[in-house]
């Protein structure tokens, strides 16, 4: 995806909360202003007003500072503007002359800066604050997260046996990396971003069977849940006898799969 991100032309990312938007452009460019747009005043964007004698002026904000000092340092920079679905009618017109004119009063984004949005779909609680005059402007890309990109991740993050085995079941796809059910506040949702708070209290609870399953079940689908509590509490045997039926399935579909680590 890194080729697609250039200044000239803005990028906005639609896709579930949860999914990666964030954590893939950040570790795309060396810097990134991650501006959270439903939280934004007015002044946040288009600075503060002052007057000096008889002139009314703005101060640069310090967003726009921080992306001159980054640029000048030879780093690559991205304005990163998260929720714009979510914005405030007087913020999304603000952002709107900023991402049509890549300036707003005195304030303007470095030449080499880039400029990528992110939104939620309406079911998942996406907001009105982008309007057709602000889509026009933007390369709009479905974002789907990527099985290997996360697997490869986790991998270098977490360490614990039971870890690497759920790790391992998403990478040969038997565990869904997304998946939704339920309504409201009993929705449960599995992205990448539930999986790995569900790594991480593994890794920093342990096997607590009680605890873990609660927090488990509240943060995945059951269906995912179910996956995990039975992967986590497998035995070495287990482990192995699943693995070697893996590979086997995988040479008889004529495909390299990859076994779980022990």
């Amino acid at each position: 995806m890194k080729q697609l991100f250039s200044p000239d032309v803005p990028i906005l990312l639609i896709g579930a909360p949860g999914v990666g938007k964030t954590a893939r452009v950040q570790a795309h460019f060396d810097h990134a202003e991650v501006v959270l747009t439903s939280t934004l005043v007015e002044e946040d964007i288009a600075g503060l007003p002052y007057r000096e004698g008889e002139y009314d002026y703005r101060t640069i904000p310090a967003i726009f500072r921080r992306l001159h000092d980054a640029s000048g340092a030879g780093k690559s920079t991205v304005l990163f503007l998260d929720e714009l679905d979510k914005a405030r009618r007087s913020v999304a017109d603000t952002l709107l002359t900023l991402v049509a004119s890549r300036r707003v009063g005195n304030a303007s984004l470095p030449d080499n800066t880039c400029i990528v949005a992110a939104a939620n779909p309406p079911e998942f609680g996406g907001g009105d604050g982008i309007s057709d005059a602000m889509l026009s402007r933007f390369s709009a890309i479905d974002y789907v997260p990527d099985v290997c990109e996360w697997s490869d991740w986790a991998d270098k993050q977490f360490v614990a046996p039971e870890a690497k085995r759920v790790i391992a079941s998403v990478r040969n796809g038997e565990l869904a990396i997304f998946d939704m059910v339920g309504d409201g506040l009993s929705k449960r949702i599995t992205t990448p971003r539930t999986l790995t708070m569900a790594l991480r209290s593994l890794e920093r609870n342990g096997l607590d069977s009680d605890a873990f399953d609660t927090v488990v079940r509240g943060l995945l689908t059951p269906a995912s849940a179910s996956q995990i509590m039975h992967l986590v509490t497998q035995t070495k045997s287990d482990v192995l006898s699943h693995s070697v039926a893996n590979a086997r399935h995988g040479i008889a579909q004529g495909k390299s799969r990859s076994v779980l680590r022990l």
